[in-house]
């Protein structure tokens, strides 16, 4: 036989003169970028993200903000080109898999907080995503690892905490972050490291993003500018971008492995993530190349059922990233944002189902692992939400609608989902 004689592994068997594996990864990455391009509508924002810019001018900007706006106004879901570094990208996803996926169980369970919607460790099937949408999903919906973070500081003191495990503060939007110890784990600093500056990146480039989507609902919808005004005034400048601040975005780190469900066989599989929509602003996602192991889908849009009658959910695919190019991210609308447009921009149903062939096993599981920006505001920041009565809110009502700070309409989305969840079928 040819093993038998073969003196070298298969691993080492190369033509002499072949590329290196590295070099072929590249191509076939340039191609993917290129065909991905070539087959999605993809909005560029770098001219909100760098406003100081001399040739970001007020023309250039709008055609973006309206781009991006007819974008959302079919779904909630875009394609955005943000001018983050590259390296930043590849190292947050590094470290969310070395953490989520090849840390010991103890190393994450060190990162346990009581609040863990918010901070820290989130184990498999610890969480209702069915809910969200008042639904009881009869079964487990939540088989995804997760690591959650907030502002590395803020003006009413709180900072990061590696080692208290989540002290209580006044607003628990603004709990303290909880990190992994070094004596626990010897990657913990450079972990903290990556991912508190991903975090900076990514925020900022989030927040450029909601700033343009306001400022084209305010252009083609005058009415919605006593709403949406103060979000854009906000983060519109940079007089105010070396102080400290009280945004309550949550960079979550998800973490997908191939399990029991992935073997069911696509007639009977379940999701591993329940269809859900998600509660703040925007929610701006990155994830790897795991496509042996989870997809992302998201609601098919109207005009998709027209073309596809049959087609009920899309799958979300993103290119690889390709250093020289800037990387592509999906954004999805969420809540918040939707109530304050007025209706004019739906948020994004979506799930995460099983993909691959569920040939893995427990000792070599196929991974998928993601970075997703869930973006909110100060939990005092005063919003106000037009005026529609099936909407049914609880805030000061005014001529314009009802005026409420962002934390209360957060505590109220959720209750009316715990209420649906809670009430008899029919009722």
């Amino acid at each position: 036989k040819e093993s038998v004689v073969q003196m070298l592994s298969p691993q080492e068997r190369n033509f002499p003169f072949a590329p290196s594996s590295e070099g072929t990864q590249q191509v076939d990455n340039d191609t993917l970028y290129q065909t991905f391009e070539a087959n999605n509508t993809i909005i560029d924002v770098h001219s909100w993200c760098s406003p100081g810019n001399e040739t970001n001018n007020d023309s250039i900007r709008g055609q973006c903000a309206t781009a991006l706006l007819k974008q959302l106004e079919e779904d909630g879901f875009a394609y955005v080109r943000a001018p983050l570094d590259v390296p930043t990208c590849e190292s947050a996803l590094k470290f969310t898999k070395m953490f989520l996926q090849d840390a010991n169980e103890n190393v994450r369970r060190s990162c346990l907080v009581k609040d863990r919607a918010k901070r820290g460790y989130s184990p498999f099937n610890t969480e209702n995503f069915a809910s969200l949408l008042g639904l009881n999903n009869g079964g487990k919906n939540d088989l995804v690892r997760k690591f959650r973070l907030g502002p590395l500081s803020s003006a009413n003191g709180t900072k990061d905490n590696s080692n208290d495990g989540g002290t209580s503060v006044n607003n628990s939007l603004l709990q303290p972050n909880v990190w992994p110890r070094g004596e626990d784990w010897n990657q913990a600093v450079e972990f903290q490291e990556t991912i508190q500056h991903y975090y900076s990146q990514i925020a900022s480039a989030s927040n450029a993003i909601v700033s343009a989507i306001c400022h084209a609902l305010i252009q083609q919808h005058v009415e919605l500018e006593p709403s949406l005004r103060p979000l854009m005034s906000r983060w519109s400048g940079s007089d105010n971008d070396n102080t400290p601040n009280n945004d309550s975005s949550i960079l979550t780190l998800l973490g997908y492995r191939t399990g029991a469900r992935h073997r069911q066989g696509k007639k009977k599989q379940f999701p591993l993530v329940a269809a859900h929509t998600d509660v703040g602003m925007v929610t701006v996602l990155l994830f790897d190349r795991g496509q042996e192991c989870a997809t992302l889908q998201r609601r098919a849009s109207p005009n998709e059922n027209k073309k596809a009658p049959d087609t009920e959910w899309v799958d979300v695919p993103l290119p690889p990233l390709v250093e020289g190019k800037d990387p592509i991210f999906v954004v999805n609308v969420a809540d918040c944002l939707s109530e304050l447009s007025g209706g004019h921009l739906p948020s994004t149903l979506h799930r995460v189902v099983p993909s691959g062939t569920g040939e893995h096993t427990n000792k070599n599981p196929a991974t998928r692992n993601g970075c997703a920006l869930f973006v909110g505001l100060d939990p005092h920041q005063k919003l106000l939400f037009p005026s529609r009565k099936e909407e049914n809110l609880n805030g000061e009502e005014t001529k314009e609608g009802y005026s409420m700070t962002f934390e209360e309409w957060r505590k109220q989305r959720i209750a009316r989902a715990q209420s649906a969840l809670s009430s008899p079928p029919g009722s």
